[in-house]
């Protein structure tokens, strides 16, 4: 049976129509509370399937599990890449990723058990733990706090608040323990904050993600730069795929005074206009690049197609992904899961539809005002842009510690150096 129909298939086996979804999740969730003479034809079908498998089915079924089945295989028979169905395992890092934070301790491992670096400000930092120090037991535990692979040190995280009691021995055979409460810390969604040129006040600034955390993220970073006498920006989009339309809205209105953001233009509802607030300005209209690549999408797109339509950026790179659609997002009680599905498109300011590939004759993405040749190493790049790197004050101790674990240097980048070269030329032509 090609791929399709059995897809079609197990949806209709443990629930049927996309439309009937939210009686069914209802039904489970809230029971007989809900009054099925108001249910259309697909609702009911639903709804018996669900009943009879789970009450008179040969063996006993768990009616979460057939619910969770139903909902994945309506989901997948759409073959929408956007539409998700999140499960209740998935709902913690869609709230990380969302929020730009993640609950823990505020440190980077290393694969051997050691402290690499506390992020700064964090519990770990503010507890003294410090480059070098192994890691020895988690509540009492000695083993099976390891991750995967040494890297996600699953046991360090856990409910905000909650304590965990660690053991550490010093470089020095010193032993120690602390207790911690865990604490949001940030994802960094903003990074490579730098001056590239000193002299001519060009800076550079990296937008991984749009969470909720990034318009603050932004608005440090904008202010650091300005201290030290920002006056051109090369804003960096590359690799960055999207996150919430209303941070990729209010980053944008930190570059323009007002106005139209973007159109989202739905299948029942008529156009909505998003606008940026005009309140969130930075204040200084700054000679602007923005960096896009092939893995430019959704947000980065909204973001930079407004800028070149109002007249605010100049685009460098390749032609951006194209995912020009919008999704809802709906949150079921209890904490059973939550439908992201695709509600529409998004408009340029000028009414260019960014979508390329819902629908096969949609141009899709941007073309770069000036196209430049990507880096040899793109997965280099990818990591250079994505690699936080550790504080100055720990610099020193990493080096002694770690000494066959250089710091990452930035690759060979041509459209970053192309970058710089124009906002040098457009700074020579203000003056």
């Amino acid at each position: 049976m090609p791929k399709p129909a059995r897809l079609f298939a197990y949806g209709l086996l443990t629930g049927a129509g996309v439309t009937g979804l939210g009686f069914l999740i209802a039904q489970s969730f809230l029971g007989p509370l809900l009054d099925r003479s108001f249910l259309t034809q697909e609702e009911q079908v639903l709804s018996s399937v669900h009943r009879y498998l789970t009450e008179d089915y040969v063996e006993l079924r768990d009616p979460q599990a057939l619910l969770q089945a139903g909902v994945v295989g309506m989901v997948e028979i759409l073959q929408d890449p956007y539409t998700q169905w999140i499960g209740p395992d998935g709902l913690q890092q869609f709230e990380e990723t969302t929020s730009g934070e993640r609950v823990g301790i505020g440190v980077q491992m290393n694969e051997d058990g050691r402290v690499y670096f506390p992020y700064p400000d964090s519990p770990a930092a503010k507890a003294g733990i410090l480059p070098g120090d192994l890691l020895l037991k988690v509540d009492g535990q000695a083993d099976g706090y390891l991750g995967v692979f040494g890297r996600s040190w699953p046991a360090l995280k856990g409910k905000l608040g909650a304590s965990v009691s660690l053991d550490f021995q010093r470089p020095d055979k010193t032993k120690y323990n602390v207790n911690i409460k865990r604490q949001p810390i940030s994802s960094s969604t903003v990074g490579k904050v730098t001056l590239l040129d000193t002299e001519k006040g060009i800076g550079l600034l990296h937008i991984r993600a749009f969470a909720k955390s990034t318009p603050r993220e932004l608005d440090t970073a904008l202010a650091a730069l300005k201290a030290k006498g920002l006056k051109a920006l090369v804003l960096d989009l590359r690799f960055n795929t999207g996150g919430l339309l209303d941070t990729a809205v209010a980053v944008t209105g930190r570059f323009i005074r007002g106005g139209v953001v973007c159109t989202l233009k739905g299948r029942n509802v008529d156009r909505r206009i998003r606008k940026a607030d005009p309140s969130v300005f930075f204040g200084e209209e700054l000679p602007l690049v923005v960096l896009i690549n092939r893995y430019s999408a959704s947000g980065s797109e909204v973001l930079a197609s407004c800028l070149r339509d109002r007249g605010a950026a100049i685009l460098v790179g390749e032609r951006s992904f194209g995912k020009g659609v919008f999704q809802k997002v709906q949150q079921y009680p209890d904490k059973k899961g939550i439908l992201k599905f695709t509600a529409g498109y998004f408009l340029s300011p000028q009414g260019k539809i960014l979508e390329g590939h819902i629908q096969s004759d949609f141009p899709g993405g941007l073309e770069p005002d000036v196209h430049t040749a990507s880096p040899l190493d793109l997965i280099a790049l990818r990591s250079w842009l994505r690699t936080d790197l550790p504080p100055l004050q720990y610099r020193a101790a990493i080096q002694k510690y770690f000494p066959n674990r250089s710091l990452p240097e930035p690759p060979h980048d041509p459209a970053l150096l192309h970058s710089i070269q124009l906002l040098q030329k457009s700074l020579l032509e203000i003056t």
